[in-house]
């Protein structure tokens, strides 16, 4: 199966996984900063944190198919986790000041989705490289069709 099949295959399952991560963000986002009275960048960071954790649970199992051993793919999926949690943590604080400066209602959550759309695809693709296989190279795309 090409690689691009196999994205595409396994995106339903990424988007389960990304959509209960991120309900966890959000809700640990938005009672963070509102509720707590934390500092946007604090709750976005704390709420990306927890939902990183059930989101790498999730799509473990989404790839499991794909093999590899756990400390090989822990690892490329906290790279990919630290640069995901640098962009959260200095987008979404941007962006709802700017919303909330043009008078936007619910701007937080606002800015958590429009970064979380911005991202999605991406990582989406890069959960093909996170839970491959130790070794695994992609299967070149037959041009004999």
């Amino acid at each position: 199966m090409s690689p691009g099949r196999t994205v595409l295959r396994r995106m339903p399952a990424v988007a389960v996984a990304g959509g209960v991560g991120w309900l966890v963000d959000a809700a640990v986002l938005w009672s963070g900063h509102e509720l707590l009275g934390l500092p946007v960048a604090l709750a976005a960071a704390t709420g990306f944190v927890a939902g990183g954790v059930v989101n790498v649970a999730l799509n473990r199992r989404t790839f499991q198919g794909a093999g590899g051993r756990l400390a090989p793919q822990t690892v490329r999926y906290l790279v990919l986790f630290l640069l995901n949690l640098a962009l959260t943590t200095v987008l979404v604080p941007l962006l709802a000041d700017l919303l909330e400066g043009a008078d936007v209602p619910g701007a937080l959550l606002l800015a958590k989705v429009a970064v979380t759309a911005v991202l999605l695809p991406v990582n989406a693709v890069a959960y093909q490289w996170v839970f491959r296989a130790q070794g695994h190279q992609p299967e070149p795309v037959r041009s004999d069709r």
